[in-house]
């Protein structure tokens, strides 16, 4: 008998799944979560992360310097009721806030980052110069993208700017 209940819990668990329906369903392109689901179905279907571009870092001197981490991923990253679920590092030096998806067509994100004095080529920034970004994802699977990009100073009214003046276009954004 009890194997007659779990063969119909588990077929009424892949109805409502795959009609959508349901308080823990949830559309890829809705930004509300349902009661029981933690992490949006869209993300959980695809296969692991990977830039699809280099990322894009700029810094504007505010009046000390303050980063955006631009990038774009082959698939959106996984969200629950209070955001994405990974972080942003520059040369191992993060930030407690975390990327905000600005491009619906496009998994582009961006990250402001104030990164405090432990690394001296981040507090004292020049262009061209090269930083470590790292993307750690902690769900659906815990994964972590490293790659290399290069500052890039940008006017304060760029760094304001929705799009940065044109700067996060390298990024594929």
């Amino acid at each position: 008998m009890r194997r007659a209940h779990t063969a119909s819990f588990v077929a009424l668990v892949a109805s409502l799944t795959m009609t959508g329906s349901g308080a823990g369903a949830s559309d890829p392109a809705d930004d509300s979560v349902g009661v029981t689901a933690s992490v949006r179905p869209s993300a959980t279907a695809q296969g692991s992360y990977r830039f699809v571009d280099p990322p894009v870092v700029v810094y504007a001197m505010l009046p000390g310097p303050v980063y955006h981490v631009v990038f774009r991923l082959n698939h959106y990253l996984a969200r629950d009721r209070l955001g994405v679920r990974a972080s942003v590092e520059l040369n191992q030096t993060g930030d407690p806030t975390k990327p905000i998806n600005f491009s619906r067509p496009r998994a582009c994100y961006l990250q402001e980052l104030e990164v405090g004095p432990p690394d001296p080529v981040l507090k004292h920034p020049k262009t061209g110069r090269p930083v470590t970004v790292r993307l750690r994802i902690k769900a659906p699977v815990q994964q972590t993208l490293t790659t290399r990009a290069r500052l890039h100073r940008v006017s304060r009214a760029a760094f304001d700017a929705p799009d940065g003046a044109g700067a996060f276009r390298p990024a594929g954004c």
